[in-house]
């Protein structure tokens, strides 16, 4: 927990910094929100700096589904992005059709008909974040608890208007990943580059 951050979420609700989470009255509540905002914050949009990749490796594990293969998901996995059994398709010989019908997500387990599994997923990172998310966060604190702390919907209002303008700057200089930047190069791709 980053008590810069905190203290940034406080400023903006117009009150004093705390130099302690334990310090009363606000730390112990922005102890209770901290963690669950910044998890929602991450899931809620593909942040870049928390991108990450990784190729799976099949459990030996007996799989009850009708997926013959089992693997585990990160432990710090928040969202799963995209996975697939191939990173680049070269050429049209090597296509390999993907569906979300060979694969199934349970709990932190998948199951597929893959045997290797690369993985892209939003990681929960706890800290470095990206100066844009940091804005973004500290809006989405202070708003959180604007309406417990002051009871004004007209200050709750502006700083989810912030938090908004944050989201759309990160946007803008590219800190958050759209989807069409994902999508892995395929045979389709490849046709286009070939005309």
């Amino acid at each position: 927990m980053d008590i810069k951050i905190i203290n940034r979420a406080i400023l903006k609700l117009g009150e004093s910094p705390i130099s302690s989470i334990n310090e009363q009255p606000y730390g112990h509540l922005f102890a209770m929100i901290y963690d669950d905002v910044r998890k929602n914050l991450l899931s809620a949009y593909p942040w870049r700096f928390a991108i990450k990749r990784v190729q799976l490796a099949q459990l030996d594990e007996e799989s009850l589904s009708i997926y013959p293969n089992v693997f585990q998901l990160p432990n710090d996995c928040l969202l799963v992005r995209n996975l697939s059994d191939f990173n680049k398709v070269p050429d049209l010989r090597d296509f390999k059709a993907t569906s979300h019908e060979r694969y199934q997500i349970e709990g932190d387990k998948i199951y597929s008909m893959w045997n290797k599994i690369n993985l892209i997923y939003v990681a929960d990172v706890e800290e470095n974040f990206s100066q844009l998310f940091k804005e973004a966060f500290i809006c989405k604190l202070a708003s959180e608890l604007c309406l417990k702390l002051h009871q004004n919907l007209n200050m709750y209002q502006v700083l989810e208007q912030q938090y908004i303008a944050a989201i759309n700057q990160a946007m803008t200089h590219d800190e958050i990943m759209q989807d069409t930047q994902e999508l892995c190069e395929n045979s389709w791709v490849a046709v286009r580059e070939v005309w």
